[in-house]
């Protein structure tokens, strides 16, 4: 069976509203959770990120095409060119910051995409030093030209599922009260694909059904996210141990 996958968005969704979409043959989902290491005070030393570009060479970053920039304790620096993966060594002195070589996969991708990647290596190859400019990473290279511009870290996370032909997406958006927060969930189900996006208020977990004795049990990171029937489910933390606190949640 051949498969052609397509996007579906998502969109804002009334709690307990059911939607279904027409017939499609891939899922795209999409969660963007802001990361407050990003965003630069005045005084700080440079942050790890992640970073997403905003401007290279004082043109903006193209619309559909993310290049990204993350910087570990250790100087290890990497994130998403344009179309591939790249890494490299910072060394951070101060306002200085350059970059050793840079190792790249070398996949093709549209040309969109391989132009802004060439743009952004070739500047980061050529930064100097750094720059707070209100709340922004700027990198200058040896002659003061400001060459990539960079907006406090969003994280995205993207996915595609390859469906039947002739399968529907069923999206149900609800609003539990557990013991310590609130939790929104948006259950995606789709053919033999069934999901449970939890919104949390530091992380969103794409979880998905697993094998389960009675409820619908969804598996996701470090969590496990039990329901029965759409009222009543239970949040779990299972890196504590098998041992670790149930916590309670009910539907309104």
């Amino acid at each position: 069976m051949s498969l052609k996958p397509c996007l579906i968005s998502t969109v804002a969704f009334r709690t307990t509203e059911m939607i279904r979409t027409s017939s499609s043959l891939a899922l795209s989902i999409f969660a963007a959770v802001f990361a407050t290491s990003g965003a630069l005070a005045s005084d700080d030393a440079l942050p790890d990120g992640p970073w997403k570009v905003m401007e290279i060479d004082g043109a903006a970053s193209a619309e559909d095409v993310a290049s990204t920039l993350t910087i570990s304790a250790d100087g290890t620096a990497s994130g998403q060119a344009g179309c591939n993966r790249f890494t490299t060594q910072a060394t951070i002195e101060g306002q200085s910051l350059t970059f050793g070589a840079i190792a790249v996969t070398r996949m093709m991708c549209s040309e969109a995409e391989m132009q802004q990647e060439k743009r952004f290596l070739d500047a980061l190859a050529a930064t100097a030093r750094w720059e707070n400019v209100d709340g922004a990473l700027a990198l200058y290279d040896g002659t003061n030209k400001e060459r990539l511009r960079f907006g406090s870290a969003l994280s995205e996370i993207s996915f595609k599922v390859a469906l039947p032909q002739g399968e529907t997406v069923d999206t149900l958006k609800v609003t539990y009260e557990c013991e310590s927060r609130s939790l929104d969930v948006e259950y995606i189900n789709a053919g033999p694909i069934s999901l449970a996006i939890l919104r949390m208020p530091d992380e969103t977990v794409v979880a998905s059904q697993v094998i389960s004795g009675s409820g619908v049990r969804y598996a996701g990171g470090e969590y496990v996210w039990w329901t029965k029937g759409m009222k009543d489910a239970s949040l779990q933390n299972v890196r504590a141990g098998e041992d670790a606190p149930v916590e309670t949640c009910t539907a309104p």
